[in-house]
Formats: C-alpha cells, sequence, structure tokens
C-alpha cells in the first residue's frame, strides 16, 4: 500500500499539469484529487474493514468540530479570493 501511494503520489505531477493544460483550473483539480481519493478510500474501507465507519460520540464531536474548521476555512478563502479581485 506504501508503494502504491508513493507511486501515485510521484504521478501526481503529470496528470494535474495534464487537467490544467486542458483547461480545468487549479480549484477543480484539487476538488478533484480529493473527491478521487475519498472515493477510493471508501471502497478500501468497505472491502477490508466496515466497522471503520462506526463513529461513537467522541467521533461525533470530532466531526462537528472538524465541519465547523472546514467552514471558516471555506468563508477565509472565499473572502481571500475576493480581496484579490479588488482593483
Amino acid at each position: 500500500m506504501i508503494v502504491l501511494s508513493s507511486i501515485l503520489w510521484g504521478t501526481a505531477l503529470l496528470y494535474s499539469q495534464y487537467v490544467l493544460d486542458h483547461g480545468l483550473n487549479s480549484k477543480d483539480a484539487v476538488s478533484l484529487k480529493m473527491g478521487f481519493g475519498f472515493i477510493t478510500m471508501l471502497i478500501y474501507i468497505l472491502m477490508k474493514d466496515r466497522s471503520l465507519l462506526k463513529i461513537d460520540k467522541r467521533g461525533g464531536f470530532i466531526i462537528a468540530l472538524q465541519l465547523v474548521a472546514s467552514a471558516m476555512h471555506s468563508t477565509t478563502s472565499l473572502c481571500f479570493l475576493q480581496l484579490k479581485e479588488l482593483p
């Protein structure tokens, strides 16, 4: 698994440059890579050990914190992009 991960990490620049050269902007490329990674990990977990997807009370708290952090990060990113476009 580590070898496969290393190979994919090392070749990321090749396919990233390919999609960027064909009109995809960098934000969309990052979203595409993250979505592909999520789906890959989900399929792997479903095939290996479904119990890893169970969430206890502590896990629910951590997920809530992550949602707040994601919302704050998105807001900050949007504000930065708006400031960047000002003359």
